[in-house]
């Protein structure tokens, strides 16, 4: 009896932490890297109930670690978006031998794009929508 009780104590342990960790993961993320200049080094990370973590490095306005919160409305308009430009399908990797330009990475869901020269512009209008989101930290 006591060998059973552990085993489900297991198991429902066990499935509350990995429901946890996928509730966690956020399901859209832009980062920007460093250049030679001055480049604004920032990363924003969305979350389907609309929290929002966004952590600013350098030559940017906001330096650190801010939280919020946007519509799930803000949300559902860069998934839109991302279906209609078939976001899915486009290359991993967009990059020429260039040195002194940022890099953008963006995710949604599970399909990750590394934009550093050569995107096409439906990507870059992409990463113009979620970098919108980061206009709405407060101070």
């Amino acid at each position: 009896m006591l060998r059973i009780l552990v085993t489900l104590l297991f198991l429902y342990f066990s499935c509350t932490t990995i429901d946890k960790t996928n509730r966690d993961k956020s399901i859209i993320e832009l980062e920007r890297t460093a250049c030679f200049g001055n480049c604004p080094i920032y990363k924003i990370e969305i979350f389907s109930n609309g929290k929002v973590i966004y952590t600013g490095k350098k030559f940017v306005n906001n330096i650190g670690v801010f939280k919020f919160k946007i519509n799930t409305s803000s949300i559902k308009e860069i998934l839109e978006y991302a279906e209609e430009i078939k976001f899915i399908s486009m290359k991993d990797e967009y990059t020429r031998p260039v040195s002194d330009l940022p890099t953008t990475f963006v995710r949604i869901r599970t399909k990750s794009v590394k934009n550093h020269i050569g995107g096409p512009n439906s990507l870059r209008e992409l990463e113009k929508m979620i970098d919108k989101v980061s206009q709405q930290i407060t101070k």
